[in-house]
């Protein structure tokens, strides 16, 4: 249903949060691709202005998209300007916040919440059910604290970590 969402974020659904009553919409993973009992990635829309979408593992942060900028999260790159967004965010000053799903003359398209922590995106095209973008992706900079406290990840093949200018890496 749209008030208990599982793993899908469908057209006309949305992610949400209320302060006040402290009810939440959230995506939640599956335990395994082939088992749809709980698993342990959650994926929600933060209530601090603008909003991000964050994932968490259990209660520890996983990844986060950016901050929200009017059409999209400045942290997927594949969200871009000549992205066709079908997604709004709407946040008011009595702390709820909603991420919707609009239903616009494009392709359908759904958001999942995969088993392994990814958000992964898929539009129709003709009869089949096209990735259109996937994160994080599983050789980045992208997972929450990859790289430790005050560490630096360097986006690269494979990724690296790095300590700032003057700074030394913990034994």
């Amino acid at each position: 249903s749209f008030e208990h969402l599982g793993d899908t974020l469908l057209p006309s659904s949305n992610l949400m949060y209320n302060l006040a009553t402290g009810e939440k919409r959230v995506l939640t993973s599956w335990k395994t691709y082939t088992d749809p009992s709980p698993g342990e990635f959650v994926g929600q829309i933060t209530p601090q202005v603008p909003s991000q979408m964050l994932t968490t593992r259990g209660s520890k942060p996983y990844w986060r998209s950016g901050p929200w900028a009017k059409t999209r999260f400045t942290g997927l790159p594949l969200m871009d300007e000549s992205y066709t967004n079908p997604f709004s965010l709407q946040q008011d000053a009595n702390g709820s916040g909603s991420f919707s799903h609009l239903q616009r003359n494009i392709k359908p398209l759904y958001v999942v919440l995969t088993s392994e922590g990814s958000v992964k995106s898929y539009q129709l095209n003709g009869t089949d059910w096209v990735l259109i973008f996937e994160t994080p992706l599983a050789n980045s900079c992208d997972f929450y604290g990859v790289c430790g406290p005050f560490g630096l990840c360097v986006v690269s093949v494979p990724r690296k970590c790095e300590c700032f200018k003057g700074f030394v890496p913990k034994s």
